[in-house]
């Protein structure tokens, strides 16, 4: 269970057997991208107005047969794809019931 004084996330999830966490040290104002499978998480916001921003894209090749039902596929010009539900799509943590896709 995560320490839920500074998370609010009350779920924790150990690195796989043989790794270790690694930390990263952002600077006010930085960009960061995250592989869809990395697990990752971070200490509270302590900056003086305590706000940040997140924008979640998940990008996938026009190969792609299936995709989770909560996931509106565009292609990269903006057009609708419409491609059958796949198996076993559901959202982040299991701590709260889904509500859409994160």
């Amino acid at each position: 269970m995560a320490d839920v004084e500074p998370s609010f996330a009350r779920e924790y999830v150990p690195p796989p057997p043989g790794l270790e966490p690694v930390p990263g040290d952002p600077a006010p104002g930085d960009v960061l991208f995250l592989n869809g499978g990395l697990v990752h998480g971070s200490g509270p916001n302590r900056g003086a107005d305590r706000f940040r921003r997140s924008f979640i894209g998940h990008y996938m090749g026009r190969s792609a047969r299936h995709i989770g039902a909560h996931h509106r596929t565009l292609t990269m010009s903006g057009a609708r794809v419409r491609l059958p539900e796949s198996a076993g799509p559901g959202p982040c943590g299991t701590e709260s019931a889904p509500h859409g896709p994160h």
